[in-house]
């Protein structure tokens, strides 16, 4: 796919239950996080359980965003990783074990969504130390490309 506009979404709302049962149990403001792909398309996994990607109208007062500067090296690691990765489970054990458990045990061909999220980025930015992705909330997400954006306008 042509990639000309790409951002990274949170969900913040709390219309579903177990938005809010996620935000309260990660201290977070997001429950959900993906990418936004050409004002139209989100890219990621989530309540299809499986890696994809759907038309969608980004609503603001659900979703806040980080815009990324697209460049051609960002295009290709986003079509390869969602080849590599289309079709891939959610990983529910992982959040139970690791978020809840403290157990650190993962699937490696499964995913959450800040898990997804993170290892995709990271292959283009490398910002996240150490490489646990399968630990990552979508805030801890929100928090780095933040620190990230803020820093590259300083610098």
């Amino acid at each position: 796919m042509k990639i000309t506009k790409i951002k990274i979404v949170f969900y913040k709302s709390n219309y579903r239950w177990w938005s809010r049962l996620i935000k309260w149990w990660t201290n977070s403001n997001y429950s959900h996080c993906e990418l936004y792909v050409n004002d139209r398309y989100l890219l990621g996994i989530s309540d299809e359980q499986q890696v994809r990607i759907k038309r969608y109208d980004l609503s603001p007062k659900k979703w806040d965003s980080i815009d990324l500067k697209i460049d051609d090296r960002l295009e290709w690691i986003v079509n390869d990783f969602f080849e590599q990765t289309q079709g891939a489970k959610y990983d529910w054990k992982a959040i139970i074990l690791s978020n809840i458990f403290n157990r650190r045990k993962q699937d490696k061909t499964k995913y959450t969504c800040s898990e997804w999220i993170s290892e995709l980025l990271d292959l283009r930015y490398n910002i996240f130390q150490p490489k646990r992705y399968y630990m990552l909330t979508p805030q801890d997400v929100y928090d780095v490309f933040k620190k990230m954006i803020s820093q590259n306008k300083r610098g």
